[in-house]
């Protein structure tokens, strides 16, 4: 049967140099599968479609690319299509589809992603914005409704269908992610998947588009075990990451899945985003998290300073919430024998100070050794037409900021702060990278406002404090992987048990790129195989 469609997944984790020299537009950075191209793709099977997903698209060589391009397309193709989950507008994509526009120009090209910044320069006929089921089927009718989007200062524009206000896929059931032998899934891998979309809070600093969802929106517990099942069976597939952006907003849908887990004939491992503070309130679902096996919690705790945390509307007493991440790790240890946590943390919260900031730090080094200790500076979204605003994107002067000029607190890599930390060694290499590169996102841009707290720090100051005192403390090494990054080190031989252990026990923050180099390779080396 002819192919009806190819659909290009990937993304890029900004926090290593993972390219080749020769090909800055090549990025080996991430071995995790993008699950939205792959949900797209499973979707559209369903209406009848053959379409192909080819993973790793920042990995791949516009030479390759070509010679995978001309082994698919017929004159039955319908589409090519891109799925981002970060910012892919690399410069050999760009050069790929501006090929295949001029080659085939028959084929349709789509893009789609929840942030229209992440694709924005790839040169495709339409651009999906949000969940994308719905929105796809309307383009392949030529029937979509689209709005056009500047997406330079040269007044360029894109045609961008917002799915999330004309072809909403949410609520939806069944969120099946079907894998296909030519997927060459490893039994080794971390798979994503959904069981539900949207968010019960309103953090004042989330971007997210489906937020205060108030009523039961979970895929059925029937469509969620048959899609385990047919990835063990077909592919010894048993550890996952659950999208979801609060997986413990219920009690009621932790007990349904965990009951279905207790029916598997297999143990899987999954893990995603905890709210902490529920698991003060509802200390019963730390029961049913361990016989669901959600082992990996991120919790986003942002502040163990509660005037700070209250702010963006988490005002729980911060004792009570370290105790019950506490009470957690300990109960899964004990009854699971497995556990990864990430607290991630805000430098730069209203009423944040350095001194709150060190108290936090001083109860994560005696607490929260070989779990991942998470720090990031606080990035306010702008208010320009095409980014996704939050409350504190339109509220920051009621909140206590107060916006700067870029020039005021741009640095690079020479600021004298930053060259002794190099210098002196004193920052982990594999983080030096990850540092450089937020250093460099302090520059003007549309993206994001620049500001200064109430405490007087600045976005400058924030990036500085974390530098000095978590990735520039050589005990960071005593701290663990995250949940979202384990994929790597499965593909480098690494095991569930292994992951217990901290940075130092593995040998490292990341492990050696061309592990990953390798598996991709292999991969691609596999894909191109079909079409000779």
């Amino acid at each position: 049967m002819a192919l009806d469609g190819l659909i290009f997944g990937g993304m890029i984790n900004t926090d290593e140099p993972a390219r080749p020299q020769d090909l800055p537009g090549v990025s080996y950075s991430s071995v995790h599968r993008s699950a939205g191209s792959h949900r797209i793709a499973s979707f559209l099977r369903q209406h009848g479609l053959d379409v192909e997903v080819v993973d790793y698209a920042p990995s791949w060589k516009f030479e390759e690319f070509q010679e995978l391009i001309r082994s698919r397309i017929t004159a039955d193709t319908k589409f090519v299509g891109l799925g981002a989950v970060f910012n892919m507008n690399t410069e050999t994509l760009w050069r790929c589809f501006t090929w295949l526009k001029q080659t085939y120009p028959d084929v349709l090209l789509v893009s789609g992603s929840t942030d229209f910044y992440n694709l924005h320069f790839i040169p495709v006929d339409y651009m999906v914005v949000g969940y994308g089921e719905h929105a796809i089927l309307e383009i392949l009718k030529g029937t979509a409704e689209y709005t056009e989007e500047i997406i330079d200062k040269e007044g360029n524009k894109r045609r961008t269908v917002h799915a999330l206000k004309r072809y909403p896929a949410y609520p939806m059931r069944n969120l099946s992610i079907d894998y296909e032998k030519r997927d060459f899934l490893q039994p080794f891998e971390s798979v994503t998947m959904e069981t539900s979309r949207g968010c019960r809070f309103k953090c004042s600093f989330c971007t997210y588009s489906i937020l205060g969802v108030k009523d039961d929106h979970t895929r059925c517990s029937e469509d969620f075990r048959d899609n385990l099942m047919r990835n063990y069976d077909n592919y010894g597939i048993y550890r996952y990451s659950i999208s979801d952006e609060t997986f413990n907003d219920h009690s009621e849908k932790i007990i349904k899945y965990a009951d279905v887990v207790e029916t598997l004939p297999f143990k899987p491992n999954f893990g995603g985003y905890i709210r902490a503070d529920l698991l003060h309130t509802r200390p019963q679902d730390i029961e049913h998290l361990a016989r669901m096996q959600f082992n990996g919690q991120f919790y986003g705790v942002e502040s163990f300073h509660r005037p700070s945390a209250a702010a963006i509307g988490k005002g729980m007493d911060p004792a009570k919430i370290q105790q019950a991440i506490l009470d957690t790790k300990d109960y899964f240890m004990k009854h699971n024998g497995y556990y990864r946590g990430t607290i991630s943390l805000i430098a730069g919260l209203p009423h944040e100070t350095e001194e709150t900031l060190n108290e936090t730090k001083k109860w994560c080094d005696e607490h929260w050794r070989t779990n991942h200790l998470g720090f990031t500076p606080l990035m306010i979204a702008s208010t320009h037409g095409n980014v996704k605003q939050s409350t504190l994107s339109t509220t920051y002067e009621k909140q206590g900021y107060s916006l700067v000029d870029p020039e005021e607190i741009m640095m690079d890599e020479s600021h004298p702060e930053l060259t002794r930390i190099f210098q002196s060694n004193m920052i982990v290499p594999e983080l030096k990278y990850y540092l450089k590169t937020f250093v460099r996102t302090l520059k003007p841009t549309v993206l994001f406002h620049r500001w200064k707290s109430n405490t007087g720090m600045t976005e400058k100051d924030a990036l500085l404090w974390i530098a000095k005192n978590v990735w520039g403390k050589e005990d960071y090494m005593d701290f663990g992987v995250d949940h979202w990054r384990m994929d790597e080190w499965y593909v480098s031989g690494k095991t569930d048990q292994d992951m217990l252990g901290s940075y130092r026990d593995l040998g490292g923050i990341r492990p050696p790129i061309q592990n990953k180099v390798d598996f991709i390779e292999n991969y691609k080396k596999q894909k191109l195989s079909i079409g000779r």
